[in-house]
């Protein structure tokens, strides 16, 4: 399913969504595009991508058995909550463009409430969804703003928790990359808490701690892997945020590589090869964006993970 960094700098060339369709064709993705016409747009480029990563999951997670599962299941929240946000943003279900692609985001009963939920066009408590009361008392989740960061928090603390219950050499394979992924989260959280003027400082703590960690290690491993990080926490820029995203997602793919290729029956290579397709879909999704509107240097924007 992976596409060669030889290929992707290739596509990176293209100057129009032909050359890069064409591209395509030689690779996974050609079972998935082979009726489209020449002028096909970037948007319905990125709805097959997208929807090709939710089937290669759900197949992943369904050959999963048990803790391993849960941890995989937890991940994949993460589309589900992404949606949630759409829709607490607009207030109706009319926002969500593939109602069956939504359903097929149905793994356990918790995203099966959220789904159900969604297609009744019923009101959605976030806090009391995602058992945030002792922890968001004092933050008015009615805001916008103050919603999509309870998410995030309780997208944290899941996936946080479905590893914990793991087994012990499943947490010690994956803990590097799990650390690097609550690292980015808390991080992007700490910017969007400057830029939204939300106090997250707790709930940074909180996150950190049910990790079993302080501030001082991360701190320290994130100012020594980003340069003027504390000039990037203390004045962010939605520029700043992708670059910083691009950063760490860089870093964690060198790590789910690394993994991708550990003993076949751990848990290694599932969560591994769900962490490089997600980074080529991102990858994919952002040259056909790039490519219909004539951004030159795509490569810049694109994580090659070298």
């Amino acid at each position: 399913m992976l596409i060669s960094k030889e290929k992707l700098i290739e596509m990176c060339n293209c100057r129009d969504l032909a050359s890069f369709v064409n591209i395509l064709r030689d690779t996974y993705y050609g079972r998935y595009i082979g009726q489209l016409s020449d002028d096909v747009s970037a948007d319905v480029l990125k709805s097959i991508f997208y929807k090709s990563m939710i089937g290669f999951e759900r197949m992943i997670i369904n050959y999963s058995l048990n803790r391993r599962r849960d941890f995989l299941v937890s991940y994949f929240y993460r589309h589900l909550l992404n949606i949630l946000k759409l829709y607490l943003h607009e207030g109706k279900a009319d926002v969500i463009p593939d109602k069956e692609l939504l359903k097929q985001m149905i793994v356990d009963d918790f995203s099966e409430r959220i789904v159900s939920s969604i297609l009744a066009g019923r009101e959605i408590d976030v806090v009391s969804l995602l058992n945030l009361a002792d922890i968001c008392d004092n933050l008015k989740a009615n805001y916008a703003y103050v919603r999509d960061t309870c998410i995030d928090l309780g997208f944290l603390l899941k996936l946080i928790d479905s590893y914990l219950r793991l087994d012990y050499d499943d947490r010690l394979m994956i803990k590097d990359v799990l650390e690097m992924l609550v690292y980015k989260g808390l991080t992007v959280m700490l910017a969007r808490g400057k830029l939204w003027n939300i106090d997250v400082e707790r709930l940074v703590d909180v996150v950190l701690t049910r990790l079993a960690q302080d501030r001082r290690k991360y701190l320290k491993f994130m100012k020594r892997s980003i340069s003027n990080f504390d000039s990037f926490i203390e004045k962010p820029t939605s520029d700043s945020i992708f670059r910083l995203n691009k950063m760490v997602a860089a870093m964690i793919i060198r790590k789910a590589r690394r993994l991708f290729v550990k003993d076949v029956f751990s848990l290694g290579p599932p969560f591994g090869i769900i962490l490089l397709v997600e980074n080529e879909i991102r990858n994919l999704s952002l040259l056909a964006s790039l490519i219909e509107r004539g951004i030159p240097n795509k490569v810049e924007y694109v994580v090659l993970g070298d």
